[in-house]
């Protein structure tokens, strides 16, 4: 019988026919992700925790770039060493050495405060954000499985959690945490914890196991884990060869994944944003607010992906009842009442104000009575005497019609978010026209 340990260096993986023998969620699974990513010439970061899922991804995706001639120095690892377990600096050893001549990076925790699973996965996410901005990686790899899925899925529903809430991950999907640009990658959430351990002891690919795992005052996860979910899996069978339970989570996963992508958003209708908001979508609500229930808010949190709880639902009702012009502010999403209308934008935080005064040297020269080209809207010159003067962005000092310009675009009924990026003809300092009805 081969030792645990026989693989002790990456590129002894590019020789071991095992893993591609033994893993067949590598060939349907793993490589068809990977194929359909097209990286090419993308970084990517490796998020390993030296567990046995994260080792198997890490070694199936370098398995993967090996065989298909793809540049390694495009693989960036991470490994954040907390220093909870004495055996962690051992475990940090080791996978340096593992994975020498790769750009390898090591975080290890100084500040010794705060062991809440939230406060870790926080920094954890933190040193991926810092280590993204700096190689520009596209994706992050994570070792979420299947049995990762189903605890977040008995954590959300204890917190209220509706269906998103009971989907919790995706395969491919941004992150709160992590900067726009780069999406997580988690291959393995079709997959079960013994299926990853059978594939890395059959393929001799390393790992450590974490014997906090086992200990229910960790944190939350560990209890519902080992006091609720193992019992119940192993109730019907006795073992987790033939787990029907996990294959039931699974499926349902899989049913509802369909069912969201699926999913018709017809009532929602894109409405026009301007460039320097970022936004990632925008949108108006075709339904009438007055008559708004329940269910239609979920439509529209389960729509757009919102995660949320019972709680937030109903005080977010309670709001939309009441119909007065405003806005609420929900998981990065913003939602605008405006003339009893709900429009739907995500962007930055406060993305509608100016935030300094470089943007008033932004401005286009009118030359002729030709449809002029602004900021990704077309702008019809309607009459003569606007040829040869400027189209800017409004200022503080602006007056229209005899009043300030935030005044009379508030009486003129122009949404918040729009009054301080409507096009202003300017003729010697004062503003001769407007395009109010670019946001609509």
């Amino acid at each position: 019988m081969q030792e645990k340990w026989e693989i002790k260096h990456y590129t002894q993986l590019f020789e071991n026919e095992r893993i591609t023998e033994n893993s067949l969620f590598l060939k349907l699974q793993l490589t068809k992700l990977l194929e359909s990513l097209e990286l090419g010439d993308k970084d990517i970061i490796l998020a390993v925790s030296w567990g046995a899922d994260s080792m198997i991804v890490a070694s199936q995706i370098l398995y993967f770039y090996h065989k298909n001639g793809l540049d390694l120095n495009k693989i960036h690892i991470a490994h954040c060493n907390h220093k909870i377990r004495p055996e962690s600096e051992d475990e940090a050893k080791f996978m340096s050495d593992f994975f020498s001549g790769l750009d390898f990076h090591l975080y290890e925790r100084k500040n010794l405060k705060n062991n809440d699973e939230n406060s870790l996965r926080n920094r954890r996410y933190s040193q991926f954000s810092s280590l993204q901005k700096s190689t520009k990686a596209s994706y992050i790899f994570l070792g979420h499985h299947l049995n990762d899925r189903v605890e977040s899925t008995f954590l959300n529903l204890m917190r209220g959690a509706w269906i998103n809430g009971f989907l919790n991950m995706r395969e491919v999907e941004k992150h709160h945490l992590l900067p726009d640009e780069c999406k997580v990658c988690r291959p393995l959430l079709e997959t079960s914890k013994s299926e990853i351990l059978n594939t890395c002891n059959e393929a001799w690919i390393p790992f450590f196991e974490d014997k906090t795992n086992q200990d229910v005052s960790v944190s939350r996860r560990n209890r519902v884990r080992n006091q609720v979910l193992n019992p119940v899996s192993m109730y019907w069978t006795g073992n987790w060869e033939e787990n029907k339970f996990l294959e039931s989570c699974a499926w349902i996963y899989k049913q509802l994944e369909n069912i969201e992508n699926s999913n018709s958003s017809k009532d929602l209708k894109t409405i026009p944003s301007f460039p320097l908001w970022n936004a990632e979508f925008s949108y108006l609500w075709w339904k009438n607010i007055l008559k708004c229930n329940e269910n239609d808010v979920f439509d529209i949190f389960h729509t757009l992906k919102i995660q949320t709880s019972a709680n937030v639902v109903n005080e977010w009702m309670n709001w939309l009842n009441n119909w007065e012009n405003g806005y609420k502010y929900i998981w990065w999403v913003y939602f605008f009442i405006h003339e009893k209308q709900l429009f739907i934008i995500k962007a930055e935080k406060d993305f509608w104000k100016r935030k300094n005064n470089a943007d008033e040297n932004i401005w286009l020269r009118i030359e002729s009575m030709d449809n002029i080209r602004f900021f990704g809207s077309d702008l019809e010159i309607p009459r003569d005497e606007l040829v040869w003067w400027k189209i800017r962005l409004p200022q503080d000092w602006d007056i229209f019609a005899w009043k300030k310009w935030s005044r009379w675009a508030l009486n003129q009924k122009i949404p918040m978010w729009w009054r301080d990026w409507i096009p202003l003809a300017i003729k010697n300092g004062k503003v001769i026209h407007m395009w109010k009805n670019i946001w609509k």
